[in-house]
């Protein structure tokens, strides 16, 4: 009989094999509008034939308990604004200054949050107040999305918190400079994320976790030592703590993840996600299956930017491909690998691409798999 979205998908992250390979089209859920007439023909379809994936990030709260002050200013840069925020902690300001375009043009960070170990002392004097909050949003939206697919619950990461404080640079620096500075910072982290999943889980959030982040601290930008010491370490903990609770992680990484697979599955991750090919990653999918095997899920593994340059045709050979190479045995989604309303407006090309990505992978994802397509 053929499954529900729900179903197939809850069936695949859990390395099992569904009626057919689950097709995504990232960032398009039970709610997703256009946000331009011309991407309706593909939200449309997403809605209509593939497999959901909503989030769910709501619920519990902290007070940071420091007075916070916004000013807006003008910027030298033309066209755009700069915004100000100002955390008055207990031993001292931190200030991050953010650039923005009231006419929607991508803003971008100018001064971090923490430049300086001084900085790092002070977020760290910050009081917080105990979490508080509801969870009844999260039941709210699995009831919303039903049998049409499933809710993942957000989780912060703690390396990749403090890497957005600190900035890449930064960041960067520090793991030669600062090292223990780092580690005592992410430490705080944890202890966060593991006093919301704690509270979240035990209230009956569950079962499906996802996170981003860690693509920030892999080769080339930073060591597979970096890797083990910010990311493998610390997501044991957190990780360990949501499998106590019979769910499943869920990972976004994008890049380089070659020398990193093994610390993926070390740090307990069920589902890693997008699985770019080279050029913009470093291995063939079907040498990642043959690697991880049945001890992770895969999702991915159709690069964002073939979508915008190739032609339906050569889209449907990437999706028949990238099914015959991870789709054997269950276990894998088959989804982009960024989110599809990114650009202001839709050209004839990349409506036709998208259309011809969904209905192909519909079409070559049936289980058990053909090699005679």
């Amino acid at each position: 009989m053929p499954m529900t979205s729900h179903e197939r998908l809850m069936a695949a992250y859990r390395k099992q094999v569904p009626d057919r390979v689950p097709v995504r089209v990232w960032a398009v859920d039970d709610r997703t509008q256009p946000i331009h007439p011309s991407y309706a023909p593909i939200v449309e379809a997403a809605r209509e034939k593939t497999d959901l994936v909503g989030g769910w990030g709501g619920g519990p709260r902290r007070e940071m308990l420091c007075r916070v002050t916004h000013e807006e200013r003008p910027s030298r840069i033309a066209e755009f604004e700069e915004r100000v925020t100002t955390i008055h902690t207990p031993a001292g300001p931190l200030t991050r200054v953010d650039v923005f375009n009231r006419s929607g043009k991508p803003g971008y960070c100018m001064k971090h949050l923490i430049e300086s170990p001084e900085d790092a002392k002070r977020w760290l004097s910050i009081p917080f107040g105990p979490l508080q909050g509801e969870v009844s949003g999260f039941f709210e939206r699995v009831r919303e999305m039903g049998d049409r697919g499933v809710i993942m619950s957000g989780v912060s990461h703690p390396m990749y918190a403090v890497q957005d404080r600190l900035g890449p640079e930064g960041f960067a620096f520090w793991s030669i400079d600062e090292r223990p500075l780092l580690h005592e910072m992410i430490q705080r982290e944890l202890e966060m994320t593991l006093e919301y999943l704690r509270y979240i889980l035990e209230r009956g959030v569950g079962p499906l976790f996802a996170y981003v982040g860690p693509e920030v601290c892999i080769p080339p930008s930073q060591s597979v030592r970096d890797f083990e010491d910010f990311v493998v370490h610390y997501d044991r903990q957190w990780i360990e703590l949501i499998h106590e609770f019979g769910g499943i992680v869920w990972c976004h990484c994008h890049g380089n993840t070659k020398a990193v697979l093994e610390g993926f599955i070390r740090a307990g991750n069920d589902v890693l996600q997008p699985l770019e090919p080279p050029p913009w990653g470093d291995i063939e999918l079907r040498d990642i299956k043959r690697q991880v095997g049945r001890r992770m899920a895969l999702e991915g593994n159709l690069e964002k930017h073939e979508m915008y340059t190739s032609t339906p045709s050569e889209i449907r050979e990437r999706v028949r491909q990238a099914i015959l190479d991870a789709g054997e045995g269950g276990g894998f989604v088959l989804c982009p690998s960024a989110g599809l309303q990114e650009w202001p407006t839709c050209d004839e090309q990349t409506v036709a691409n998208f259309l011809a990505y969904i209905d192909a992978g519909r079409e070559y994802g049936k289980y058990p798999l053909s090699r005679e397509w």
